[in-house]
């Protein structure tokens, strides 16, 4: 079991990165900066696609361990896997799944937040083009 601790690991790792890039977007959204939002985003795709890529890694080697499909591994919950483990992986393994449940956690907060960031950043520029194109409002001398 100690290859399933070693991709539990790889996978908190890119949670943690996912969890940092999250940061680093609300923090773009709140600053309204575009070019670091779409970098950001590029980023989140492919620490997602890699992400899983390493849960289907996961599957296949709790699969191949259990004599199980690989659908039917995912579908295991960690907690189910206690009885397989040796002493010695019990408290790592505990370890690894109770960081990614809270990165999980935190991760998913600050996906909402960041989408009513962004959903309010949309809304206020279409007032704002909607104030100047349906208003005879004058800018700088020139109708706008």
């Amino acid at each position: 079991m100690n290859e399933l601790l070693e991709i539990l690991e790889e996978e908190r790792s890119m949670m943690n990165e996912l969890v940092r890039s999250a940061t680093e977007q609300q923090s773009a959204l709140i600053l309204l900066k575009a070019e670091e939002l779409e970098r950001i985003a590029g980023h989140q795709s492919e620490l997602l696609a890699a992400l899983q890529q390493k849960e289907i890694s996961r599957w296949k080697y709790i699969g191949a361990q259990l004599g199980i499909s690989a659908k039917e591994a995912s579908q295991v919950a960690l907690s189910s896997l206690y009885p397989f483990l040796g002493m010695n992986s019990y408290e790592d393994f505990r370890a690894l799944q109770t960081d990614l449940s809270a990165l999980l956690s935190e991760w998913q907060s600050l996906n909402s937040t960041n989408r009513v960031l962004a959903f309010r950043a949309r809304t206020s520029v279409k007032e704002i083009l909607s104030f100047f194109s349906e208003s005879d409002t004058r800018v700088c001398n020139v109708v706008v």
